[in-house]
């Protein structure tokens, strides 16, 4: 056996060690990291209540909307209970952030300094006592795409080998870490990073991109691609008539959320407000 070989064979036990799937092995639920509500249902053991999730630990969820809908207002609405004590606040209803006490990294790729730290600092505001020794937020608007992609991939390797758990990533503007949403083999690469970050890290990454115009799939081979591979795939709408955003669930590998709207206050902060919802105009 060559050298070149030997080290093939050492990559490829590597892989069978960290990849084989133990069938005797008995599985649980996976670890919620972001939830809207509780299901049950009956098994032979009885009834079982669980979070119902929007992502879970080591997944990725996409939000999908056209521009201007309120998807950075969600985006703050999650890291805001994600930071909060206890994983709720006065503003997320039941909505609720599942924090194991890791880091959360919040990337911005489109807006200036001025409103990338308007979004991230809601976080803070709409916290009375937020948990913030490990919030690291950057606004990567002047990067190109490659370094945006290498920067993200440095900070996580810096923060796991000073000892830090990686709990959430957060991505407000995902088309943004690609050459270009329809090439094929880049925004593929693109797919198979987050899902390498999310596995390696085993954490849970949040990415939002833009909708094709009067459509709900997202732009570009990129959507056909995450569309594919998200554990939920999560759409925002804005409604006019009701000055409200409509979060619903276009499709899960779980049990689907229930729709809910926030409403942005006189303050600039996004409330749910849990009850029944209004239609949506189309």
């Amino acid at each position: 056996m060559t050298d070149e070989e030997q080290i093939e064979n050492m990559v490829f036990e590597q892989i069978e060690e960290e990849c084989l799937v133990d069938l005797s092995e008995e599985l649980t639920h996976p670890e919620v990291a972001i939830s809207y509500g509780q299901h049950s249902y009956d098994t032979k053991k009885g009834t079982i209540t669980y979070d119902t999730p929007l992502i879970t630990y080591g997944n990725i969820a996409v939000v999908q909307a056209q521009p201007k809908q309120g998807k950075s207002f969600f985006m703050s609405l999650i890291s805001s209970v994600f930071l909060a004590n206890g994983g709720k606040n006065n503003y997320g209803g039941k909505l609720k952030g599942h924090s194991r006490g890791g880091c959360v990294i919040h990337i911005d790729t489109e807006q200036s300094n001025y409103h990338a730290q308007r979004m991230f600092r809601r976080a803070i505001s709409m916290n009375d006592d937020s948990m913030l020794e490990c919030y690291h937020t950057y606004a990567l608007r002047q990067e190109n795409y490659q370094m945006k992609r290498k920067f993200i991939s440095w900070k996580l390797k810096q923060l796991s080998e000073d000892g830090n758990k990686i709990d959430l990533i957060l991505i407000d503007g995902i088309a943004d870490l690609c050459v270009d949403v329809n090439d094929n083999v880049d925004t593929r690469l693109l797919t198979e990073e987050l899902m390498r970050w999310s596995a390696v890290y085993n954490c849970a990454v949040v990415g939002v991109i833009h909708t094709n115009f009067g459509s709900k799939k997202a732009t570009g081979h990129l959507g056909s691609h995450l569309q594919k591979k998200v554990e939920t795939l999560i759409d925002v709408e804005r409604i006019p008539e009701e000055k409200q955003v409509k979060v619903s669930c276009q499709m899960s590998r779980n049990k689907s959320f229930e729709d809910f709207v926030f409403e942005i206050d006189r303050f600039s902060m996004p409330k749910v407000i849990d009850g029944e919802l209004p239609d949506v105009p189309y």
